[in-house]
């Protein structure tokens, strides 16, 4: 099983607009993210993102580019400051390979539990981190720059 951490591109000020869509910058990074993920080996058997527009946008982008028919579907406690243990318990019992879409500090965090806090794992803008889930454990795979 793998786990796909994704950070949302690159989204307007609230002061511009409080929705806080992606930029066309945030939508070029999300799509070279595609581009440069595309050349791994992966399978994603579901994209959830937090409800807010930038990663929802971000899914989409990325559900589109990789050619992926799976439904890219809202998730519960994904939003910035949102608990990552829900879904530390939630992807130790999945089977199936998920891609989370989502934001900091909470992906960072996230990505922190899943492999014990040996290392800090800090997100930029339109990245992602996979991790692979073997022997009851979570170990890093790769991150895109």
């Amino acid at each position: 099983m793998k786990i796909y951490l994704v950070r949302h591109g690159e989204a307007e000020g609230a002061e511009i607009n409080p929705d806080r869509p992606l930029t066309k910058n945030g939508e070029k990074q999300v799509a070279v993210l595609a581009s440069s993920i595309r050349r791994k080996h992966f399978a994603i058997d579901e994209i959830i993102h937090s409800g807010v527009l930038r990663a929802e946008q971000t899914a989409e982008i990325l559900q589109k580019e990789l050619g992926l028919n799976h439904t890219v579907t809202k998730g519960e406690d994904l939003l910035p400051g949102s608990d990552p243990k829900f879904w530390f318990d939630q992807l130790h019992q999945s089977k199936k390979n998920i891609m989370l879409v989502g934001h900091m500090p909470f992906m960072g965090i996230l990505a922190e539990m899943l492999i014990k806090n040996q290392m800090a794992l800090g997100f930029s803008t339109a990245s992602m981190i996979s991790f692979r889930f073997e022997e009851g454990e979570f170990h890093l795979d790769w991150k895109s720059q």
